[in-house]
């Protein structure tokens, strides 16, 4: 946007030029392309706001996070109030989002550029484990992007090293943010006995199927910065069952067996590990010997 009563273009093809209606914005100079389903022809366009010519016409309002202006939208001639949020400061360590566009059925979100992720960080600074000096700024953008992300009530459900991106590797401290959402859920919204995360990283609750909360991701931001630190996974395994094993022996705790369990009545798995469906996780049955 170039505010007041200049147009808002928008960034839609790969080189703007007067060529496709292209020029300069007089805030910050950058190129802009006029936006157009003429203008950048066999390219996606945009569906958001800003995919015509909007002219401001007056402002309708202002308060702590943006104004709101009347714009006539030349495409459609019809008047809109666009909403415009003030720029904040970067400071929730989670990847921003640019905008999105649709290419026939899909739908594609822009997100801004980072380096690599933090599992491709480890293997070239040092597979065995990253400094204190490394590990401290680590953790406290991730417990800051958690916090953001918690006090709005929702779970991420998959964090690991490969779902954090370093900014700049040639940064120090480095600075790092949170990624794919793919399995991210509304605390209201987590149906008991969902499969979500990855192995490694899971809670005990996700992998016996019981009613979970936010505190998953912690459990998960407390294996991931042993794994930054010395290179390993605090509990490894092939299967649920495996790690399962792993977290009972470190916390000094019997495991079940699951063969003899499922020997006994209902109310007696019930009772000790809820109503799931963990016999994925119960180890190979022993043949017996004839």
């Amino acid at each position: 946007s170039c505010g007041g009563g200049e147009r808002t273009h928008v960034r839609l093809c790969n080189s703007p030029s007067p060529s496709n209606g292209g020029r300069p914005c007089p805030g910050d100079s950058s190129q802009l392309s006029r936006c157009n389903t003429q203008a950048c022809p066999g390219k996606a366009c945009h569906k958001s706001a800003v995919s015509v010519y909007h002219v401001v016409e007056d402002i309708l309002g202002e308060g702590g996070y943006g104004i709101v202006a009347k714009c006539r939208n030349t495409g459609t001639t019809k008047i809109e109030a666009v909403k415009v949020n003030k720029s904040e400061k970067d400071t929730c360590n989670i990847v921003q989002c640019n905008g999105f566009f649709y290419d026939k059925e899909n739908i594609c979100i822009s997100f801004e550029l980072l380096d690599l992720s933090l599992q491709d960080y480890l293997q070239e600074k040092n597979p065995r484990g990253l400094t204190t000096r490394e590990l401290r700024p680590i953790l406290h953008q991730l417990a800051t992007a958690l916090s953001h992300l918690h006090s709005s009530g929702i779970i991420h459900a998959d964090l690991k090293p490969a779902n954090v991106m370093v900014v700049n590797r040639h940064e120090q401290p480095p600075k790092v943010k949170l990624i794919d959402f793919g399995l991210a859920r509304l605390v209201s919204a987590v149906i008991q006995g969902e499969w979500m995360g990855t192995l490694h990283y899971s809670a005990p609750e996700l992998l016996l199927g019981v009613p979970f909360n936010e505190s998953v991701d912690m459990w998960a931001l407390g294996l991931l910065m042993v794994k930054l630190a010395t290179g390993c996974q605090l509990y490894p395994g092939k299967t649920g069952y495996d790690v399962l094993r792993f977290i009972f022996e470190m916390q000094d705790k019997e495991l079940v067996d699951f063969n003899e369990l499922n020997k006994k009545k209902e109310s007696t798995k019930t009772q000790t590990f809820g109503l799931i469906g963990y016999s994925k996780f119960a180890p190979p049955s022993k043949k017996k010997k004839k």
